[in-house]
């Protein structure tokens, strides 16, 4: 345990670590460029990562990647209250916290302790399904409508379908609906393995995940490879030989990469606040299988009824559409890219309404 707590403290320090000075001079950096500054926490192997990006899509220009250990602070609350006052001094309208950690607490206690004209804003990318999954979560959620009810949190975006409603209706709060952004990267697609039928399934193994019925859906897809990040157990349903692992540590544009080189993806989740996977992959054109739940094919009507799979607790009836889906892969190839754009069009309004606010 003492050894444990020694290496990570070297790997926090080697890798991890930004000093104070740093940091402050990427608060101005961003306040030469506009007057709201978006602070996300970092990813650690891949932990934070999908708000990292959804962020970094939001406020390409404006984003402050808060450096932490997966969601444990690694600054004092001394350098907490410094780098507070930096932001307080450059005269932000908006500090948006996206994605929300314990000591985002502590940071917007203390950026309320200052006289400020900014106001403070919250992008919360959970659900409240995922608060049966981990108690912590529904606790740091019930602190964070708290800081909303005090006032000390002015405005409180949601990308989970549903919740602006919901909390505006019990709490009265000042709360807005955001889409997330997909931008595309000017990349190549990595190589290929021909004469297969690429199935990609990029998800963890969490129970609303879905993943097991998924993984078994598309086995019983004649002549597929499935690609995974990991094997989770799988070796029960056969055919082991036709499941490749691709892991966590890939960069963000290799996993693009290989993403583009799928036929089709899945993301047939239980529950889901947004599902990136589903609009990364409709911008490059893949098709991807989703669940109701996230509304992310609310905005056309021929998507929605033929990639959404209704009886998402079925196996064979995922794969099911996965074989109606092959057979028109050309036709929704060319279908997704336009979409993303029109979802992108949305998001920026919503957006523009938040920031605005």
């Amino acid at each position: 345990m003492i050894m444990r707590k020694i290496r990570e403290k070297l790997y926090i320090k080697r890798n991890i670590y930004l000093p104070v000075e740093v940091i402050i001079e990427k608060i101005k950096e961003i306040r030469h460029k506009g007057d709201t500054i978006a602070i996300c926490p970092e990813s650690t192997n891949g932990n934070w990562l999908g708000v990292k990006m959804a962020t970094l899509g939001l406020f390409p220009e404006n984003t402050l990647i808060f450096p932490q250990y997966y969601s444990s602070p690694i600054y004092s609350i001394k350098e907490l209250k410094i780098i507070a006052e930096e932001l307080i001094n450059n005269k932000f309208r908006n500090i948006i916290f996206s994605g929300f950690v314990e000591y985002f607490e502590t940071f917007i206690e203390l950026l309320n302790h200052k006289i400020s004209n900014s106001k403070i804003g919250v992008i919360y990318h959970g659900s409240l399904a995922t608060n049966s999954e981990d108690k912590k979560t529904t606790h740091l959620f019930s602190n964070l409508l708290s800081l909303c009810e005090d006032g000390k949190i002015q405005k409180l975006g949601f990308i989970k379908k549903g919740m602006r409603e919901t909390f505006y209706k019990l709490k009265n709060l000042n709360t807005f609906h955001l889409l997330l952004f997909t931008r595309k990267l000017d990349i190549l697609p990595a190589a290929k393995e021909k004469g297969f039928i690429s199935i990609g399934i990029f998800s963890h193994d969490l129970y609303r995940k879905n993943i097991h019925n998924q993984v078994a859906a598309a086995l019983m897809t004649v002549n597929s490879r499935v690609f995974l990040r990991q094997n989770y157990g799988f070796d029960y349903l056969g055919n082991i030989d036709r499941i490749k692992t691709i892991g966590f540590n890939r960069s963000y544009e290799d996993y693009i990469s290989l993403l583009m080189t799928m036929d089709l993806n899945l993301y047939v989740s239980f529950s889901e606040c947004w599902g990136q996977v589903i609009t990364e992959s409709l911008a490059y054109g893949i098709p991807c299988l989703a669940a109701n739940n996230s509304g992310i094919f609310d905005y056309d009507k021929e998507l929605h009824d033929s990639l959404i799979v209704n009886e998402f607790d079925d196996s064979n009836e995922i794969h099911k559409k996965i074989e109606e889906i092959l057979i028109k892969l050309n036709y929704y190839s060319t279908k997704g890219p336009a979409y993303v754009k029109k979802l992108n069009d949305i998001a920026q309004e919503n957006l523009i309404t938040f920031v605005n606010d």
